[in-house]
């Protein structure tokens, strides 16, 4: 989901991304500090980096690029987790914020903050 923001004001429904996307994405985090997301923005893709965590553990940093497709269908590359607020860490669940999610700006500066959120899969198996 992406939010638009006035200072602290939300501005109009936030947009949804992806909404036709039928890939399975996957962010993985590794305790080398190495991470992976496959399939970033609905694209075939596996892009790799390293993460880090705040002292106070509630931002994290990666250093990944990522294809991404911009207006007309184009792509460019991103670094979209490069100041990532962790927003919910459960058992089977992770919320994560990135763009203006600076703890401290002006109530006239415009933002805009992505909201990624992803759930714990686990395999199956099917037996006959």
């Amino acid at each position: 989901m992406v939010y638009h923001y006035t200072g602290n004001t939300q501005n109009g429904d936030p947009d949804t991304l992806n909404t036709t996307c039928l890939k399975d994405q996957f962010f993985t985090f590794k305790s080398d500090n190495t991470c992976s997301y496959t399939n970033f923005n609905c694209l075939d893709q596996t892009t790799t980096g390293t993460w880090t965590l705040t002292e106070n553990k509630l931002y994290f940093a990666s250093d990944m690029v990522a294809k991404d497709t911009v207006a007309g269908g184009s792509t460019s590359t991103v670094k979209p987790f490069t100041n990532t607020q962790i927003v919910t860490l459960g058992v089977y669940s992770l919320v994560l914020q990135t763009g203006d999610v600076e703890p401290n700006y002006s109530a006239t500066k415009k933002r805009t903050v992505t909201r990624y959120g992803f759930i714990k899969q686990k395999a199956t198996t099917i037996t006959n």
